[in-house]
């Protein structure tokens, strides 16, 4: 079955119904005049009709001839009135009619018939009329009676026929809706079934297609992620081994150097080490980290940890020890005593103050001061980490942590890279937010916020810029 085929034969259907409704209402109506419930409509005119004939014939006009329902005024030669069954509207109406004026048909129909002495004038209507005076009075007329039949049985054949073919449509569609549902909530182990209409199955056929193309798609995916992940993980094992001998190697240099004599390049080379093993610390971080999303398979909080902020703070503060005796500027720290604990990412928001901290150390003017300042405030912690060789523009203001974002180093802009836009991201996942301004002595500044107990899923790490 088409859609063609479908509304042509219901259409037919339903021209047949409104046949056989004005075949019904056509015999009602016979049977009624048959049984004179009423008459035809032009019943009045027709008696009128046998009248004037008669009035013709006999030559004079006798009153007990006419009906009830005809009024009728005679008149002799001088327009005078004899006599009447009708009201003074209707003589006057008589007499207008005599002198050739226009009566409108809403009053009625007029006939006049002459006869030797006078003239008697006839009006009556056209119309269906009951046969009972009461039934004219009470009763709505018969044609409104009728019409509105028709009117009431085209209605419910109309209604009954589109809830019909709605019901045909909603069967086909239904299902396919459903399944098309299903396939964007991820479900596609569901197929279409067959339809009963030739379109609805086609476009069926179509969707059922596409998902189990889809299906295949995804799973052919799936199966490539997983060839990724273990290519990785193979990636990450043989990148840590190297990584591990270097830091040893570091990390004796250095011990050997602290032991020299000879102090003309002995504070060189102790710097040079420590640079050495802030990096590959660095490292061993990020590949703790994507150890870590390789074994797990869903985005849980895995990864975050308990942190004492005292213990965090003053691993932060080594770091940036490290960093001024590698960039060659100041470092100061002011770090409130604070007794609560944080769940987060722990890698993540070292990498997070870090990324920071690098951009301080490396953009502005030389020497400088580069300020970390940590506090407490009610429900939240916040770090503050200011630069006096440097100041933001405008457009870094405006657009710092947006992806790629840059400016050229010089006096008077600072540079932002992905450090900032990573760290916004990490940040967002944990409710956190960070700023961007410039002090009143025109020092650029980056203001962390973080919200006291934060438990929430694992985000991805910023890398290390």
């Amino acid at each position: 079955m088409t859609l063609k085929k479908m509304f042509l034969l219901y259409s037919l259907i339903f021209i047949g119904v409104i046949l056989v409704l004005c075949t019904a209402l056509y015999v009602t109506f016979m049977t009624g005049v048959r049984n004179h419930v009423y008459s035809f409509a032009d019943s009045e005119e027709k008696q009128v009709e046998v009248l004037q004939q008669r009035i013709e014939a006999e030559q004079y006009f006798d009153p007990d001839w006419v009906s009830p329902s005809i009024t009728y005024v005679v008149l002799n030669n001088n327009n005078e009135i004899l006599s009447s069954n009708g009201s003074a509207s209707d003589r006057k109406l008589s007499l207008s009619f005599l002198k050739g004026e226009d009566i409108p048909f809403s009053e009625g129909y007029f006939a006049k018939s002459l006869y030797p002495g006078g003239v008697c004038v006839f009006k009556y209507q056209i119309g269906v009329h009951y046969s009972s005076e009461w039934a004219n009075q009470h009763l709505p007329r018969v044609e409104i009676i009728f019409v509105s039949a028709f009117i009431f049985s085209v209605l419910v054949s109309t209604i009954v026929f589109v809830r019909f073919i709605s019901k045909r449509l909603e069967n086909n569609i239904s299902p396919l809706r459903h399944t098309v549902r299903l396939i964007g909530s991820g479900n596609l182990n569901y197929p279409v079934p067959h339809l009963s209409i030739k379109e609805f199955e086609e476009l069926g056929s179509l969707t059922d297609r596409m998902r189990s193309d889809l299906k295949n798609t995804l799973q052919a995916l799936w199966s490539n992620e997983n060839q990724m992940r273990e290519s990785t993980a193979q990636m990450l094992h043989d990148y840590r081994t190297p990584l591990t001998v270097a830091r040893a190697h570091a990390e004796f240099l250095r011990e050997d150097l602290s032991n020299l004599s000879d102090m003309r390049n002995k504070d060189d080379l102790i710097d040079s080490a420590d640079a050495l093993i802030l990096n590959l610390e660095r490292l061993t971080e990020i590949g703790d980290r994507l150890q870590q999303q390789m074994a797990s398979d869903t985005s849980s909080a895995a990864g975050n940890t308990v942190i004492a902020l005292d213990d965090f703070n003053q691993s932060i503060d080594i770091l940036g020890n490290i960093l001024s005796d590698h960039y060659g500027n100041a470092w100061r720290s002011n770090f409130q005593k604070c007794q609560q604990t944080l769940s987060i990412d722990e890698i993540g928001l070292k990498q997070t103050l870090m990324n920071v901290l690098i951009n301080a150390f490396e953009h502005g003017n030389s020497p400088q001061t580069v300020q970390l300042q940590f506090e407490v405030l009610q429900d939240r912690v916040q770090y503050l980490i200011s630069n006096s060789g440097s100041c933001f523009s405008e457009r870094a203001l405006a657009n710092g942590m947006q992806k790629e974002f840059s400016e050229k180093a010089n006096n008077d802009e600072a540079i932002t890279g992905l450090g900032l836009y990573f760290a916004r991201r990490f940040l967002d996942k944990y409710d956190g937010t960070i700023r961007l301004f410039n002090s009143p002595e025109n020092h650029a500044c980056v203001q962390i916020t973080l919200p006291l107990q934060v438990v929430k899923d694992d985000p991805q790490p910023p890398p290390l810029t």
